[in-house]
C-alpha cells in the first residue's frame, strides 16, 4: 500500500539535485516513494501538492501545481485512511486531534498494525446512508428491529434532553449546550448511522445498549456520522462487540464468567461476600457490558472518555480492571451489608458515586484500574475454560 513519506522528501530531493544535468536517459534520480521503483527520465519524479512526497507518474494523477499521489487521492483517503498524511502527523505528534473520534479510530488502526478496521469506503457508507429510504418495507424481525431502535433513540434522547436541563454542569456534555437544531442534528445521526449497521449487518441486527454507545461515539466526532460509523464497525468487528450484540448474546455470558474470575483472583474477600449472597455479575453487570459504560449512570461524562480512550487502546482488559477499580473503592460498604437487599440497594446508589469528582480523582481511579494485574492472556484462558464448560455442559445436556 502507499505510504506518503513526505518526512525524507528534503533528502530524496537533495540526492535528486545532487545528479549532473546531462545525465543518461535511464540514470536514477531518486525512488517513487510509493511503489519503490527507481525514478528517470522515462519514469519521471513528481511532488505531491498535498504531503509533498516525491512519486513516480504511475503512483499519481494531474499536472503541476496540482498533482495527488496515491495516498492522498480523496477516492483512495476514503477506502485507505490509515495511511493519510494527517495519519503520519498524528503518529508523530505533530498535529493535534480534531476530535476525540479521531483519536479513537487512530489507536483502532495503531493495535491493528495500521489495518484499516472496515472495508467500507466512505462512498460506500454514503450509498447506504441513501437506500435507508428503500428499506421501509421490512417484514418480520427486521421490522420489530426497526421499532425497537425508533423507542430506543426516542428514550435515549429524551433521558439526555432531560439530564441536560436538570444539571448545571452536564454530565454527558463536556464544554457547552447543545442548541435544539445541534441536538436534533445529533439524534439523527446516531438513528442513521445503527439504521445503516442493521442493513449491513442484518445478522446482527439492534441491541439494546448500541444506542447509547452509537450516542456517545457520534458526539465525541463531532456529528461526523462516518468516522463514527467505521469506530463502531471497529468495536464488533476488531474489539468482539458483534457476539455480544447478536441475538444469542453468547459472548455476554463469557464476559460474566470472565469478570467473575477476576473478582475471585483479585478481590478474594468481596467475591465471597457476594457469591454467598447469590450476587453474580449476571445481575448487575449486563448494562456495563452492552453500553461499555456509555450510559453515564455509573460514571460521569469525562470517565466515560477517559475509559474509551483506553478500550480503544487496550481492548477488553481495560474493561475488567475498570470493574475491578470500581469494586475496590465500595468493597468496604459492600462488606458491611449482610443481605443480598441491601446490597442491590446499594449498588443501585453507586450511579452517583463519582459524580462530583475532580480530574486528579478521576487519573487517580483509572492508575488504580491499570494496577490491577488482567492480560489478554489471561482472558484468552479463561474463555479456553469457559468454552471448555460451555460443551461439557452441551454434552451432558444432550
Amino acid at each position: 500500500m502507499a505510504i506518503p513519506l513526505a518526512l525524507v522528501s528534503a533528502a530524496a530531493t537533495a540526492r535528486a539535485a545532487a545528479a549532473p544535468p546531462d545525465a543518461e536517459s535511464t540514470e536514477v534520480n531518486t525512488f517513487c516513494q510509493c511503489c519503490q521503483v527507481a525514478c528517470h527520465r522515462f519514469r519521471p519524479a513528481k511532488s505531491c501538492s498535498f504531503c509533498h512526497a516525491l512519486v513516480c507518474q504511475f503512483c499519481s494523477c494531474g499536472n503541476e501545481p496540482h498533482v495527488l499521489c496515491k495516498s492522498c487521492q480523496p477516492q483512495v483517503r476514503g477506502a485507505q485512511p490509515a495511511f493519510s498524511f494527517r495519519q503520519l502527523l498524528w503518529r508523530f505528534k505533530m498535529l493535534p486531534f480534531g476530535c476525540h473520534g479521531e483519536k479513537w479510530l487512530f489507536l483502532v488502526r495503531k493495535r491493528q498494525s495500521l489495518v484499516v478496521p472496515t472495508d467500507l469506503s466512505g462512498d460506500e457508507y454514503q450509498w447506504l446512508v441513501h437506500q435507508l429510504p428503500r428499506q421501509r418495507r421490512l417484514q418480520g424481525a427486521h421490522l420489530e428491529q426497526k421499532k425497537t431502535l425508533d423507542r430506543d433513540i426516542d428514550r435515549t434522547f429524551q433521558q439526555l434532553q432531560a439530564r441536560m436541563a436538570n444539571n448545571k454542569r452536564p454530565n454527558f456534555l463536556v464544554k457547552s449546550q447543545y442548541s435544539s437544531s445541534e441536538f436534533m442534528t445529533w439524534k439523527s445521526s446516531t438513528h442513521q448511522l445503527l439504521s445503516v449497521f442493521m442493513t449491513l449487518q442484518p445478522q446482527i441486527g439492534y441491541c439494546q445498549g448500541m444506542t447509547s454507545v452509537a450516542a456517545v461515539l457520534v458526539q465525541e466526532s463531532k456529528m461526523n456520522s462516518e468516522i463514527a460509523f467505521r469506530l463502531f464497525l471497529a468495536l464488533t468487528e476488531k474489539y468482539r462487540l458483534d457476539d455480544v450484540y447478536r441475538p444469542d448474546m453468547k459472548d455476554v455470558n463469557l464476559r460474566y464468567f470472565q469478570l467473575d474470575e477476576a473478582l475471585r483472583l483479585h478481590l478474594p474477600r468481596l467475591h465471597a461476600h457476594l457469591s454467598d449472597r447469590d450476587i453474580h455479575p449476571s445481575t448487575y453487570a449486563s448494562c456495563w457490558i452492552l453500553t461499555l459504560f456509555t450510559e453515564c449512570r455509573l460514571f460521569p461524562h469525562r470517565y466515560v472518555i477517559a475509559f474509551l480512550d483506553l478500550f480503544f487502546e487496550f481492548g477488553w482488559k481495560v474493561f475488567f480492571q475498570t470493574c475491578l477499580a470500581i469494586f475496590s473503592s465500595i468493597e468496604a460498604p459492600l462488606l458491611r451489608r449482610s443481605t443480598s437487599e441491601d446490597i442491590f440497594a446499594f449498588l443501585s446508589k453507586v450511579t452517583w458515586f463519582h459524580r462530583n469528582k475532580s480530574d486528579n480523582d478521576l487519573e487517580r481511579f483509572f492508575a488504580t484500574a491499570r494496577a490491577f494485574n488482567i492480560s489478554s492472556s489471561f482472558l484468552d484462558v479463561l474463555q479456553g475454560e469457559y468454552s471448555t464448560e460451555a460443551s461439557m455442559s452441551m454434552n451432558e445436556y444432550d
